[in-house]
């Protein structure tokens, strides 16, 4: 969350934060690295199935924009005059070629590119310019555009006999994985939520945008930041995954930056490189090993939760091969036993989830945390919905007060 209080610019752009949380749902994470785009003026990535409201937020972020926005959704024959804008019918009769930007990218000063990978090569590849230096060409001559912001989406990643497209995938900075999954709480609630406003009030300029990121650029980076990001990267590179001087160098002047000012604070910590999480990887997979790295680095104190994440996946490993034994009907008569056993341990790793709450866990790691507390309740449901066929709000409600209560004796000793 952005820290308010701290100066107006804050609490308007917490402002809208605050609008946009209260109408798109399970979606705090996605909305951080959105804002980490705005104040960082870092190009954004969301990849996810069709209808996990990509375009839905960021939508609802720019209703709350004052600037000149465009918005396209490509596909395998979007022509670039449909982004760029038409040739100029009078120009042609001069034998020239200039294009009639009003009302497309180039006169932007925000940029939706939704389905952006289905569009062909020649269109990517020809704003792989205008997106990375702002700059591109208009009747022979080089013309600046006013670009500050490009949210960009879809439901799969280039191919790989689409390798030319990866420099244009290389100037999309900060990316995230939209979760397919919610929880049933959420599914409720999206039930229930209201349609939201289509002219809500505007609660930021396009010269608050401006000034945000002056501020933002304007942070010194810190030794132990600058430290702490040189061996995020030596790590990440020893895991076997190479990223671009150019995504490292944006990464810690543009995005860690505006971590901090996000934070508040007033120059760049070891702990606001945590945001490279979302910076170094290339595919959804190499993600979890990126953030276990970035909480190695930035909160030493915080990489319990990573034992913890490790320790859960051995006992839903274990709860997942019972309930697909009880589903084939070969479970063995010490079934009943085993899903004893396993729900036992999960109650031992929900105890070690309150414990972890009960103190300070920041950042990437508090993330984790709130990750392994919603994977820990799906786990205990399935496997006593699954088995023995009981209500899943009881099982929910008794694995975290049976949790609360090994907490309790734990604290006794």
């Amino acid at each position: 969350m952005i820290v308010t209080g701290k100066t107006a610019l804050h609490d308007k752009l917490a402002a809208v934060e605050t609008a946009v949380r209260g109408e798109v749902l399970n979606a705090d994470e996605q909305l951080a690295v959105a804002l980490l785009g705005i104040v960082g003026r870092a190009n954004v990535f969301y990849i996810g199935l069709p209808g996990l409201a990509k375009s839905m937020l960021v939508d609802r972020i720019r209703a709350r924009v004052d600037c000149r926005q465009f918005k396209k959704q490509f596909s395998p024959f979007t022509k670039d005059g449909e982004v760029l804008g038409p040739l100029s019918i009078p120009g042609l009769q001069q034998e020239r070629q200039y294009r009639v930007t009003d009302g497309f990218l180039p006169w932007a000063d925000w940029v939706v590119l939704d389905e952006v990978f289905n569009a062909n090569s020649a269109v990517l590849n020809a704003l792989q310019e205008l997106i990375l230096e702002g700059t591109w060409h208009n009747d022979g001559q080089t013309v600046k555009a006013p670009l500050n912001m490009v949210f960009a989406m879809s439901n799969r990643l280039p191919g790989a006999d689409r390798d030319e497209l990866n420099a244009f995938y290389d100037r999309l900075l900060l990316r995230f994985e939209v979760p397919s999954e919610m929880s049933r709480q959420d599914l409720l609630g999206l039930i229930d939520l209201p349609e939201p406003d289509p002219s809500p009030p505007t609660l930021l300029t396009m010269d608050d945008v401006l000034a945000i990121q002056a501020e933002a650029a304007a942070l010194p980076i810190g030794a132990d930041a600058a430290a702490a990001a040189l061996d995020i990267r030596d790590k990440v590179h020893e895991s076997g995954h190479w990223t671009s001087p150019r995504r490292f160098r944006a990464g810690v002047t543009r995005v860690a930056r505006a971590a901090a000012w996000l934070d508040g604070s007033s120059e760049v910590e070891a702990v606001h490189m945590e945001a490279l999480a979302h910076v170094m990887w290339d595919k959804p997979d190499q993600r979890p090993g990126i953030e276990r790295i970035v909480i190695e680095v930035c909160s030493p104190n915080n990489s319990e939760v990573l034992a913890l994440e490790d320790r859960f996946s051995e006992v839903r490993e274990q709860g997942d091969r019972l309930v697909a034994e009880r589903a084939a009907g070969e479970g063995s008569e010490t079934l009943m036993n085993q899903v004893i056993d396993s729900l036992d341990k999960l109650k031992q790793v929900a105890a070690d989830v309150l414990e972890f709450e009960s103190g300070k866990v920041t950042g990437r790691a508090a993330t984790a945390l709130a990750r392994v507390r919603g994977d820990v309740t799906e786990a205990a449901a399935e496997l006593g919905v699954g088995i023995m066929r009981g209500n899943r709000d009881i099982i929910v409600q008794g694995l975290w007060a049976d949790a609360q209560t090994i907490l309790s004796e734990r604290t006794r000793r």
